[in-house]
């Protein structure tokens, strides 16, 4: 068996925008006389557009329409790609060395409108096979169905891609899909030790990726839920792959 695909995250792994994520979120919530937390931002970072759009709305009583809130945070966000949008260190270089050797995927939270502005902005648009946004799929990471999608568009089964991630969320997306992943955690949202034990490879940023980097996660004995069970800390976080592939809580 050999990895074919690799599937990459936007926010905060191929863009800085995880700030202005952030800022845009506190714009919107300042209008409406409300409060946004890192807290809040930490618990929907990664997630669908509807997801976090719900989750305004219940969790700080809004009167809108989940539609509505997306619509405003996305004109938001909108504005603030087309003043600046800063790729991170490595990124373009990341995506373009991945595609010398395998098919190369977008798997974003972001509503797609927004993704295809960054793969514009970054000149990506002939490397990148396939596009996904939180959107497009019934539930959003940290369900699997984003990645599980992105592979079956590549045409490539899960087992045989990778996922390139820097939340908890995504994390967990990509391991209950059943794929390689590679974490590159960003310096503002650190990742929990048992998160960080669940994936395959650690890289401070994507200055390092390598084609061969891929391939020694072949030669790798870590692999689906347990990828770290031979450390003996990847019970707990099997246990909670497991209850998210059956779309439970754990």
């Amino acid at each position: 068996m050999r990895i074919r695909a690799v599937i990459f995250d936007v926010d905060g792994l191929l863009v800085d925008s995880e700030g202005s994520w952030f800022q845009a979120s506190v714009e919107f919530m300042r209008q409406h006389g409300k409060t946004w937390t890192e807290r809040d931002h930490q618990l929907n970072m990664g997630s669908a557009p509807a997801q976090w759009a719900q989750y305004i709305r219940e969790h700080f009583n809004l009167a809108l329409t989940p539609q509505m809130i997306q619509a405003a945070v996305t004109d938001l966000m909108t504005e603030r790609y087309e003043r600046s949008l800063a790729p991170l260190p490595g990124a373009i270089q990341a995506v373009r060395t991945a595609a010398t050797a395998y098919e190369v995927a977008l798997a974003s939270g972001s509503p797609p409108e927004l993704i295809s502005r960054i793969v514009s902005l970054t000149g990506l648009e002939r490397l990148i096979k396939v596009t996904v946004s939180g959107s497009e799929v019934r539930q959003g990471k940290p369900a699997p169905d984003i990645y599980v999608e992105a592979a079956r568009r590549l045409g490539v089964p899960p087992m045989e891609c990778v996922g390139v991630e820097d939340s908890v969320n995504g994390i967990l997306s990509v391991k209950a899909a059943g794929m390689f992943c590679i974490a590159v955690p960003t310096r503002a949202y650190a990742l929990p030790s048992d998160i960080l034990d669940a994936v395959d490879k650690v890289m401070p940023s994507l200055e390092g990726f390598s084609v061969a980097l891929v391939q020694s996660l072949q030669l790798s004995r870590s692999r689906g839920i347990f990828s770290v069970g031979r450390r003996g800390r990847g019970r707990r976080m099997g246990l909670l792959i497991r209850a998210i592939r059956r779309g439970k809580d754990a």
